[in-house]
């Protein structure tokens, strides 16, 4: 298969007039040198996929299908992270005769790529793009994304399918998707009725407030993820003017990076999206700048991606178990202390172990005989699913 017919190549020289190919050390020369030389054969040794959606159809945030090209022009000229990264731009996706179309393009090409063991990085165009993401892991029965947004994007009534409500389109499609994790959202943008869906269905939230609280609590999230979906709404109008309707509470442009990082660092994650980008609304390019930033931190984490992992190789690993006088077996725990890496041990369908990435303070609480929720939330899914 030949993905490349599904996108509109980039012109290079088109992207700041090519004055960053003048410089070797760019971000851009070695993409361009990388997708150069791109064929067939050599798919395989690319790991990273960078792609652009030229389409805003299903958003109210006119303005978006620009993005792509834009945040190239920055993302282009920043310094290249490491030479040896193979990152390639196959180009904006050609639009479809229909609606859907869209989204079983985005589908067959993530789940290629997928195959490939080539990691995706989306740029453009509104969230709803994520339903065609999460179609390219519907045969991943612990498939968990992530969502970084000011509002949980679940339908509040009778409302057509648009970036708003795309999570209840992807409950509707995927209803046994293991995890949602809702990242950053701020509590007077979600009614009660949303809040009762997500408590039902047993998804995951973190505020706004838990996050800036210790960011680094984002990383366990992360790290069991697959798919980050990255609203640009989600970071205060401050720092990211360009959206058309922005806010004044939300996460600082150093918190988006270090976001972005972590999503980069993590073994799991296959698709990195950053949606909702609008050049028309920007200033001064302030949120182009900005959305060109967050790619390079996701490309700085990858870089230094740790592959350690319980259900591989334990040799690194401390082994800690925790006995409960409400279970029958020991908590077990594992640490990786050069990257102070926690993760759980539970006990999956047809007792295979299943291990659950953590936090330090997880594990203390089972050292003071209690049961992290985390564990007791889990428990309850992968019993759900054995039945």
């Amino acid at each position: 298969m030949d993905i490349r017919y599904y996108f509109k190549p980039i012109n290079f020289f088109e992207i700041q007039d090519g004055n960053y190919l003048k410089n070797k050390n760019s971000l851009g020369y070695l993409i361009e040198k990388n997708t150069s030389a791109l064929t067939i054969e050599n798919t395989p040794k690319v790991q990273i996929a960078i792609i652009g959606i030229a389409d805003e159809i299903n958003t109210f945030n006119k303005g978006t299908s620009a993005a792509p090209n834009k945040i190239r022009n920055f993302l282009y000229t920043l310094f290249n992270i490491n030479q040896k990264l193979n990152i390639i731009d196959l180009g904006n996706l050609k639009k479809g005769a229909g609606k859907s179309d869209m989204y079983f393009a985005i589908s067959d090409v993530i789940d290629y790529l997928n195959d490939l063991k080539i990691t995706t990085i989306i740029l453009g165009g509104g969230q709803d793009i994520g339903l065609g993401v999460t179609r390219a892991f519907k045969y991943n029965k612990f498939f968990q994304m992530s969502t970084v947004d000011p509002q949980i994007d679940l339908k509040k009534g009778r409302e057509t399918y648009n970036s708003s409500n795309y999570i209840t389109r992807i409950l509707k499609d995927s209803p046994n998707i293991f995890n949602i994790n809702f990242i950053g959202y701020q509590s007077y943008f979600v009614p009660q009725n949303v809040f009762d869906i997500v408590r039902r269905k047993q998804l995951s939230t973190m505020r706004l407030g838990q996050l800036r609280e210790d960011i680094s609590e984002i990383e366990p999230i992360l790290r069991d993820s697959h798919f980050l979906s990255f609203d640009i709404s989600s970071v205060r109008y401050q720092d990211a003017p360009g959206y058309y309707n922005g806010s004044p509470n939300g996460i600082y442009s150093e918190e988006a990076c270090q976001i972005s990082r972590y999503a980069g660092i993590s073994n799991n994650i296959r698709v990195f999206g950053l949606f909702e980008v609008n050049p028309k609304m920007d200033k001064d390019n302030q949120t182009l700048k900005l959305a060109a930033q967050i790619i390079w931190y996701f490309l700085d984490g990858y870089s230094i991606r740790s592959y350690v992992n319980p259900g591989n190789d334990k040799s690194e690993l401390i082994e800690y178990n925790v006995e409960l006088e409400e279970l029958n077996t020991p908590l077990v725990f594992y640490h990786h202390a050069l990257t102070n890496r926690w993760w759980m041990q539970l006990e999956g369908i047809d007792n295979k172990r299943v291990f659950i990435a953590c936090t330090e303070s997880d594990y203390k609480m089972a050292a003071n005989k209690e049961i992290p929720p985390k564990w007791l939330m889990f428990i309850r899914k992968i019993d759900l699913m054995s039945k």
